[in-house]
C-alpha cells in the first residue's frame, strides 16, 4: 500500500472529518442566530469612530459557511478516492 498505513489514512481523513463538524456547528450556530435575529441588521457601534454602519448579510455568511462545508467534503471525497487506488478500506476514513 505504498507505505501509508491505517493510521496515515485516518489521519488525514480525521483532519477533515473535525473541521467539517466545526464547520456544521457555526451553521447551526448561524441559523440560530438568524431565527433570533433575523436575516441581516445593522452594526451602528462597531464603525461609529469612522461614521459608518455596518450591515451584517447573516443569509451571506451562512451560504459561505455551506460553501466551505461543501469544499471540505470534496477533499475527503477526494482523499477517499485517493486510498481507495492503493486498496485502503473505506472504513479508515470515517
Amino acid at each position: 500500500m505504498s507505505g501509508q498505513d491505517e493510521e496515515y489514512w485516518r489521519g488525514k481523513a480525521r483532519g477533515l472529518l473535525d473541521r467539517i463538524a466545526a464547520t456544521e456547528q457555526r451553521i447551526e450556530a448561524k441559523k440560530d442566530e438568524i431565527k433570533k435575529l433575523g436575516n441581516g441588521g445593522f452594526d451602528i457601534t462597531t464603525g461609529m469612530k469612522d461614521n459608518i454602519a455596518y450591515i451584517q448579510d447573516r443569509n451571506a455568511q451562512l451560504q459561505e459557511l455551506e460553501k466551505h462545508k461543501a469544499d471540505l467534503q470534496k477533499q475527503l471525497d477526494e482523499l477517499q478516492d485517493e486510498g481507495r487506488k492503493v486498496g485502503a478500506p473505506s472504513s479508515w476514513f470515517r
